[in-house]
């Protein structure tokens, strides 16, 4: 029954850090997009705190997953490629103040972002 309870208390933690992980990625890019919509109600350095200490935490009770991972298929690869794009624009977006030299990077950072999704999933 112990293992069990351990399990459970695994998968509340993930959860919870996955949630405080989430919402702090939300406020910064709220932050970002527009300075004081976030900070002048709550306090971030606070909620990186408790999102650092569920991560301590979470490493504490992580448990292998035991299910077998499939092959990537096409709606697999159309995320990735989506999301790759993305973040190409974004980081373009971000550096588009020094000229010819962002276009490069973003591409570049697309291209870095799918290679790296590809071997984190292969590598699973």
């Amino acid at each position: 029954m112990k293992l069990k309870n351990n399990i459970y208390i695994g998968k509340l933690i993930r959860d919870f850090f996955l949630i405080v992980f989430l919402l702090f990625i939300i406020f910064v890019l709220l932050e970002f997009f527009k300075p004081g919509m976030v900070v002048n109600y709550i306090r971030l350095d606070f909620y990186l705190l408790l999102l650092f200490a569920s991560g301590i935490i979470n490493i504490f009770f992580w448990q292998p997953q035991s299910k077998s991972i499939s092959k990537l298929n096409f709606f697999d690869y159309s995320t990735i490629i989506l999301l790759s794009l993305l973040t190409g624009i974004f980081i373009f977006w971000l550096t588009k103040g020094i000229g010819l030299l962002s276009g490069l990077i973003g591409f570049l950072s697309a291209i870095i972002f799918y290679f790296f999704i590809i071997f984190v999933y292969q590598n699973d």
